[in-house]
């Protein structure tokens, strides 16, 4: 590929992924949840973005915090409908339904910044070590385990709420209570 070309699948990308987040902010989805999927519909004349942007699907895929990105190609410049938002280069359509494992990637995400901030709060520099506790009310976060204790710090993590934590916080999440908390090591 040559530079000329490399550059236009860049500003193709950039222009694909904000239709994405724009998509997303018009149905008031934050980034931190995953979706299953996103459509691009693709207008007459640009039968190529699909093949120039390629190379940076995996970019795209997690800047939208996408687990798959298809492409259609349409003779109607514009795909309308609920859930979709028209860009240059044709549509956009998010599939919205939520899985319990995509559930709980967004509850794990969420809680995850939420660590983060108490950390921050706290005095904690990137390397202090913690014990965390973390409670989401009905959900499951056993297979996040792992990831929660490499992305806040933890040397353990506790996924009920047993003893009091030096460091706590409470509230909800998308109508469900959590509790967090840790103890410096």
């Amino acid at each position: 590929m040559i530079d000329g070309e490399f550059e236009e699948g860049m500003s193709m990308t950039a222009i694909v992924l904000q239709a994405l987040m724009a998509t997303r902010d018009k149905e008031k989805v934050n980034v931190r949840w995953p979706l299953e999927k996103a459509v691009v519909y693709l207008g007459e004349g640009y039968e190529n973005v699909e093949e120039k942007i390629k190379i940076f699907l995996p970019l795209i895929l997690k800047q939208a915090n996408l687990k798959d990105l298809q492409f259609v190609q349409t003779n109607v410049s514009m795909v309308a409908g609920e859930h979709t938002v028209t860009f240059p280069y044709g549509s956009v359509v998010l599939d919205l339904a939520v899985t319990k494992a995509l559930e709980e990637e967004g509850f794990a995400r969420e809680i995850m910044r939420r660590v983060q901030t108490l950390r921050k709060e706290a005095g904690l520099q990137k390397e202090d070590r913690i014990e965390l506790v973390v409670h989401v009310e009905g959900v499951h976060l056993s297979a996040w385990a792992g990831a929660l204790a490499e992305r806040c710090g933890a040397n353990t993590v506790h996924l009920e709420h047993t003893k009091k934590f030096s460091h706590m916080i409470d509230g909800e999440i998308k109508g469900k209570k959590f509790v967090v908390g840790f103890d410096r090591l």
